[in-house]
Parts: structure tokens; C-alpha cells; sequence
């Protein structure tokens, strides 16, 4: 009998593409192939000195000269093991293009597997990682009055400026100069600071950003939606403002700010990745040239 805890990964994991598991793993693998590379090179490379400080030895009777070629000799060895090193990494490295896929292809396949199952879900698009890379983030790059320009139509004139008015008395406690915003902007800027948690409920916390599992996807995209109806029948209603043509353009942009935001700490996670590599490098670096003038001192 499979025990109850293994069956439940099982579970999950069947909820992701097998695609998505094989790319992981195939990355996964290269990350240890490459370590395992670095370190036997670092270890071929320490031996190769060795035998360098040998002929320096036979070569000079100078002290000061056999350092001075020593040192030329180590700069030039470990900018060849440093080209080596990071033409393996780049080739490892996540493209900002693959991790677009990635996102997609997770996201995409939790939307056709319970778009017809949950209410919230079934008016969702599915969105190509060509979309995600070149289309612009409304909710993340535009300014208030561009939101609510596109997205908003006023219903109840009289009870959003109401809304206005009380918004700028509550600044003007805060700053001497008050908000001198229009009303379905300062409505924008509520709406968008309300979604925030929300539209970046996918993106880990701390440096180890990574994708969700499946489920985490799921709670995710339902909870964003469940955000933005919330605000809709509360927020908007309450202050005389709709979505034009209805919510479904709208959630539509939110989802796509969600899978944006993500993309973004994998991206920024990656580059976070590299550089510790690059400086873990740097570190064998130091402690490899001491132990190599060590040796040409030794003598």
C-alpha cells in the first residue's frame, strides 16, 4: 500500500505538464553537471600549477623573478578556467524568454484543467509566452489616469466625487499641498493598491523565487479573481464606477499582471543565481592563487 503522504505528491505532481517536469529536471541536472565540471577543472587546474611551480623551480634562480613569472603565469591559466566556467553557465542560464514559457505553460494548463470547474476562472484567456515578453502591463506600468481612462465608465457622478472629496480632505492631513487628482483617478489608484497583494500572490518570498506547484497556481488565479469582483461590488459600486463593457477586460489584464510579476522574480532570481556563481568563482580565485605563490615561496 502507497502511503497516504506519497500518494498526495503524486497527486500533484499529475497536476503539472510532464513537460514542465522534464524541462525542471533537465535543469536541475545541468546546474550539478556543471558544479561537478568546475570542481574537477578547479582540481586539474590546481594540479597543472603544481607541476608549473616545478619548472619555475628549474627554470629561474631568482626568487623575485620566478614570483613575478608566477603571477603571470596564474593570470593567464585562470582567465582561460574563467572563460570555460562562464561560457557553461551561460549556456545553463534561463533566458528571460524561457521562463516565459515556463509560466505559460503552467498557468495555461491549470486554466484548461478547471476553467469550466470554477466559476471565477472560466471567462480567463489563455496567454502565449510571446504575449506575456511583449505586451505592455497596464496594472504595472501605466499611470492612474491611463487605468481608468481605459477601464473605467462613471455611473453615479455625485457619489464619486463625493468619494473625491473625502479622499483629498484625508490627504491634506498627510500633506500640506492635498490630491489634486481626478475622481475616477484617485478610484484607479485605490483599486490598484487593493489588487496588489493579490496580483502577486504567485511570486515567492525571499531570493529563491521559483513557480508554484499547480495547486498554489490554482489558489492563486481564484483568489485574484475573487479580488477584483470583491472590489467591483464594493469599492466601485459604492463610489459610481464600472468596468467598461463589464469585469472580464479587466480580469483579464489583472491575470496577466499576475504572470508578469512572476516572471519578473524568476528573471531577477536567475541573475541573482549567476552572480553568486560569478562570486563564488571569485572566492577559488583568491584561495587558489595563495596556495599557488605559496607553493613558488615554499621552495
Amino acid at each position: 500500500t502507497i502511503p497516504a503522504a506519497r500518494r498526495e505528491e503524486a497527486m500533484r505532481k499529475l497536476w503539472v505538464p510532464v513537460e514542465y517536469h522534464c524541462d525542471l529536471t533537465r535543469y536541475t541536472w545541468a546546474l550539478s553537471l556543471a558544479d561537478a565540471a568546475d570542481r574537477e577543472q578547479l582540481r586539474s587546474l590546481r594540479e597543472h600549477f603544481k607541476r608549473a611551480v616545478e619548472e619555475l623551480w628549474k627554470t629561474y634562480s631568482s626568487q623575485a623573478i620566478a614570483e613575478d613569472r608566477a603571477l603571470q603565469l596564474f593570470g593567464e591559466e585562470w582567465a582561460a578556467f574563467e572563460g570555460e566556467s562562464k561560457a557553461r553557465m551561460k549556456k545553463i542560464e534561463k533566458t528571460r524568454k524561457q521562463l516565459s514559457e515556463e509560466v505559460c505553460l503552467v498557468f495555461n494548463h491549470v486554466l484548461r484543467q478547471h476553467r469550466h470547474e470554477q466559476q471565477h476562472l472560466h471567462v480567463l484567456e489563455l496567454v502565449s509566452a510571446a504575449a506575456l515578453l511583449g505586451e505592455d502591463d497596464p496594472l504595472l506600468t501605466w499611470s492612474d489616469a491611463q487605468v481608468a481612462q481605459e477601464f473605467f465608465e462613471v455611473r453615479g457622478p455625485q457619489r464619486l466625487a463625493k468619494f473625491a472629496s473625502a479622499q483629498r480632505l484625508a490627504s491634506r492631513g498627510e500633506s500640506m499641498r492635498g490630491d489634486s487628482r481626478q475622481p475616477e483617478h484617485i478610484v484607479a489608484a485605490e483599486l490598484r493598491k487593493s489588487l496588489e497583494p493579490a496580483m502577486s500572490a504567485a511570486v515567492s518570498a525571499g531570493e529563491r523565487a521559483c513557480i508554484p506547484a499547480a495547486d498554489a497556481v490554482l489558489k492563486a488565479m481564484v483568489g485574484l479573481s475573487e479580488a477584483v469582483l470583491a472590489e467591483e461590488s464594493q469599492l466601485m459600486a459604492r463610489v459610481g464606477v464600472r468596468f467598461t463593457g463589464g469585469s472580464v477586460g479587466f480580469l483579464n489584464r489583472a491575470h496577466f499582471s499576475m504572470r508578469r510579476r512572476l516572471l519578473d522574480s524568476l528573471v531577477n532570481a536567475e541573475a541573482k543565481r549567476m552572480a553568486r556563481q560569478w562570486k563564488v568563482l571569485q572566492s577559488h580565485r583568491e584561495r587558489t592563487q595563495e596556495e599557488f605563490m605559496a607553493m613558488v615561496r615554499g621552495r
